[in-house]
């Protein structure tokens, strides 16, 4: 496990033959340096830092503050900078000293473009995939997006948050840093302090983002038990309901859905009580779940799970709840028991025998052939996946209706 500096140099402003230093202040404590990455390593002792630049980056400000002494060295860098030079090899002095006088073994310097277009933007792409390939399992990244163009701190963000999506890497992201130097010219700031400011709740904020919309489009919700624990922890009551409803929903455990809802449904007001913001929005979206699948009867909690999991996409398993409601409906009506295969067999039984449901068993049939098609992964059955998913909302709506009908009957 390594703590790793990812961070980009500017082309800095000389004056008097020289670049200006700045008190940057992070969490509490002053560093007067010349550039951030500097006065970071003082506060955090990286392992690593991989460091990007163009090709008139300051990089012979870098080599000065990490201690370079050869003047030669130096005027090679500075010279090369200000006619835009620059090619990586020249770099390697500034990886030696990290290497010898910094004990960061394994850093890297990284020419990237100016941006400009397209086809420049994408070099720069694949540069941050060179990147990962350094990056191991386990490692810290601390992300300082303060220098360089904005468009190159924003493509820094971007992948880092690219890379992790990709699960390749089980990384964490423990700071984005961003030296404010704006806050210099204000009238309060006697000092000229540049407070370094932790931009990491953008980061959290876009792991939300992926997980409510998992949620919300899909119905899966793994993602925001994963925020959850990182945030309360695996121990908390929410980060429990949550994980219940993910296991359950996963495996699509129709009983154990139903148990769910009846266990959850009394205890809502605790989604309410939280102050983090976040939780309130994703919350509404479990509590109207649990809302929308509290019914009385088992046929219409199945039917309704079958519209859900049809709008969330998971289509084979709508399938299997919307023929499962049919049964259960049967066996509601008819006063039949709705746990036992023989209870169940019994309830087909009347379905397909008696007249009264001779609109329903028939679309029955047409549902059931679907069913045992996505069940026993049958490939014999005409149609075709397509027209199966085209009319499973419609079948849904069938089905509904022909409840209705049955139900100005009433249940037994």
């Amino acid at each position: 496990m390594s703590k790793i500096l990812i961070t980009s140099i500017g082309t800095g402003i000389k004056k008097d033959g020289g670049y200006r230093s700045a008190e940057y202040e992070i969490e509490g404590k002053r560093y007067k340096e010349k550039i951030i990455a500097k006065a970071l390593y003082n506060h955090v002792r990286f392992d690593k830092i991989f460091m990007l630049g163009t090709s008139k980056s300051m990089w012979d400000a870098v080599y000065e503050a990490f201690g370079g002494k050869d003047e030669n060295m130096w005027c090679k860098l500075s010279g090369n900078q200000e006619t835009g030079k620059i090619e990586e090899r020249d770099l390697l002095p500034i990886t030696a000293l990290w290497m010898d006088d910094f004990n960061m073994a394994g850093s890297k310097t990284f020419i990237v473009n100016y941006g400009l277009d397209d086809s420049q933007l994408w070099g720069n792409f694949e540069t941050y995939l060179k990147i990962a390939e350094y990056i191991e399992d386990g490692d810290e990244i601390y992300l300082d997006i303060t220098h360089s163009f904005r468009s190159l701190s924003l493509m820094s963000y971007i992948m880092l948050d690219f890379v992790k999506s990709m699960r390749q890497k089980e990384f964490t992201v423990e700071a984005i840093f961003y030296g404010m130097f704006e806050y210099i010219y204000e009238p309060s700031n006697v000092g000229k302090i540049t407070p370094v400011v932790n931009l990491k709740i953008l980061f959290e904020i876009n792991e939300w983002i992926k997980a409510i919309s998992a949620f919300k489009n899909y119905g899966r919700a793994e993602l925001i038990v994963e925020n959850l624990d990182k945030r309360f922890g695996k121990g908390d009551e929410k980060t429990k309901y949550f994980s219940r409803f993910s296991e359950n929903i996963s495996i699509a455990n129709l009983s154990a859905i139903k148990a769910y809802v009846d266990r959850v449904k009394d205890k809502l007001s605790l989604f309410d009580e939280t102050g983090f913001p976040i939780m309130k929005l994703v919350s509404k979206d479990l509590i109207d779940f649990i809302k929308r699948m509290d019914k009385k009867y088992l046929s219409d909690f199945q039917l309704e799970v079958a519209a859900w999991f049809c709008e969330n996409k998971n289509y084979a398993v709508s399938y299997i709840a919307l023929t499962e409601s049919v049964v259960s409906k049967i066996c509601e009506m008819e006063g039949i028991g709705m746990e036992s295969e023989k209870d169940r067999k019994e309830a087909k039984k009347r379905l397909h025998s008696e007249m009264k449901y001779a609109s329903l068993s028939k679309k029955y049939k047409t549902l059931n052939q679907v069913r045992n098609s996505v069940a026993h992964q049958l490939s014999d059955r005409r149609g075709s996946i397509i027209s199966d998913i085209k009319n499973l909302k419609k079948s849904i709506d069938n089905i509904e209706k022909e409840f209705k009908k049955l139900d100005k009957s009433g249940h037994s």
